[in-house]
């Protein structure tokens, strides 16, 4: 049960970026997804601009690097 909402003024979004962690588990590794054309349409963005979208590939093991889909 909300027993408290905080209210505040809107105010103008100046630029949206996007930035994920996610668990890939078709790689089987962590994965960063970023954008700087932000917004919660980011798979619209990525069918529209593939190259708009940056996705790195995390290994505990052997740090960040491309991802297995690019090399």
């Amino acid at each position: 049960m909300v027993e408290t909402v905080l209210v505040e003024e809107q105010v103008p979004i100046a630029r949206e970026l996007f930035l994920a962690f996610v668990i890939d588990r078709a790689l089987g590794c962590e994965t960063v997804i970023a954008s700087a054309s932000g917004g919660m349409e980011i798979e619209e963005v990525a069918a529209r601009d593939p190259k708009a979208v940056l996705r790195e590939s995390i290994t505990p093991a052997s740090g960040s690097g491309p991802s297995r889909r690019e090399r």
